[in-house]
């Protein structure tokens, strides 16, 4: 699978693996995260990448695995939960 993510854009496997770079601002010296009317360029490209590598990956489960993932905000959290529970991937 990797290799699959990487062939189609390099930098989709490191969303995968680490997870995206989640927006974040000061506010009153505590670290909160940026509503996406907040965001910059930088802050579109990445979480556009992270909404592309989901594509990815609800397009290479079935129905039943679609409806089980597709409650994790990441692409990293669906990762994960696919590798824990042994989920088959089709690369259809």
């Amino acid at each position: 699978m990797k290799i699959f993510f990487q062939s189609v854009a390099f930098k989709l496997w490191f969303i995968i693996k680490n997870g995206p770079k989640i927006p974040k601002k000061i506010v009153g010296g505590v670290e909160i995260g940026k509503s996406e009317d907040e965001f910059d360029e930088e802050n579109t490209n990445n979480m556009g990448q992270d909404s592309r590598a989901k594509y990815m990956l609800y397009r290479a489960v079935n129905p039943e695995t679609f409806k089980r993932i597709s409650k994790f905000k990441t692409a990293k959290e669906m990762w994960d939960e696919i590798h824990r529970s042994n989920i088959v991937l089709c690369y259809c």
